[in-house]
Formats: C-alpha cells, structure tokens, sequence
C-alpha cells in the first residue's frame, strides 16, 4: 500500500467513458450502480507531503440532495510519519476508516 502511495502522482487523466471506467469497480464492490456503491463507501483522503502523510476522514452525504458527496470531518484528520512500516500504516488507514460517517 504504502508502495503504491510512494509512485502515485497527480498527473492521472480523466476517463473518456465513465460508465465503462466504473464497471469493475463496481463489479468488485458486488454491486450494480454507482448510487448503490455510493450509499456503503467510506472515503479517507490521504495526502502525502514534506510533514508525513495526512489521513483525512470523510462523512459520506449520500448520492442525492443537498448534502450528497464526501465531505471532511473537521478534526477527525491526522499526520502519521511516512516511515511507518507496512503494517503500521495499515493500521492507521483501517483507523481513519473508523472515523468516518454516513
């Protein structure tokens, strides 16, 4: 996991069919729309920089309304080192997850 942070960048294009691009995400989520995976996802936003990784728990608002998307639970955010080990780092994600709402 933590290899897969280490090589990711910005520079990722944007799907030219959507539907398409979606399609073993949800196949892998066992289910058949995107409203479907969206009303059971939990979100972590994790950014990496020169203070070590943030961890950034969301509250999901559902896939319709005013309130619909991902937004961060204010305070629920934290710094792990990215020297963590790959088991250590697991550990923080499965926290992170933990904090997140529906």
């Amino acid at each position: 996991m933590k290899s897969a942070l280490d090589i990711s960048t910005r520079e990722v294009p944007h799907p030219v069919d959507w539907k398409a691009a979606a399609l073993p995400r949800l196949g892998a989520a066992g289910v058949k729309t995107e409203r479907a995976f969206q009303l059971k996802s939990k979100l972590v936003e994790i950014v990496k920089d020169g203070n070590g990784i943030q961890l950034r728990p969301t509250h999901n608002g559902g896939a319709t309304g005013d309130k619909k998307g991902f937004y961060w639970i204010g305070g629920a955010e934290f710094v792990v080192s990215a020297s963590l080990n790959e088991s250590e780092f697991v550990a923080q994600i499965k926290r992170a997850f933990s904090l997140c709402t529906e």
